[in-house]
């Protein structure tokens, strides 16, 4: 996985204040936001699993479990164990520990 950028290993939520066109933006979970009735994100780890913080039924989240393949530097292929949950494609365009941005590719 060192084709990753380290500061990719983490939880990172959803801010979605800062997106721009095609352009989604995740913070630490540790970040300050402003309230929500919930966010959505996701958490990468370095064994190539990939975890998906849904928004669940009482907005609490829901984790969707997956893994991650490197299919060109700093783009990842995601799966899911369950097949309801669509896979997707993630594009790291910035990453830094403030801030990530991406893009996702359907």
């Amino acid at each position: 996985m060192s084709e990753l950028p380290e500061c990719i290993f983490k939880n990172w939520i959803h801010s979605r204040e800062e997106d721009t066109e095609g352009i989604s933006v995740y913070r630490p979970s540790n970040f300050k936001f402003p309230p929500s009735r919930g966010r959505v994100g996701f958490e990468v780890k370095k064994s190539g699993e990939f975890i998906q913080y849904a928004i669940g039924r009482d907005d609490r989240p829901k984790k969707e479990f997956g893994h991650y393949k490197v299919i060109e530097s700093k783009r990842l292929y995601v799966s899911f164990d369950e097949l309801q949950v669509k896979t997707f494609t993630l594009q790291i365009l910035m990453c830094d520990d403030y801030v990530l941005r991406v893009e996702k590719i359907n």
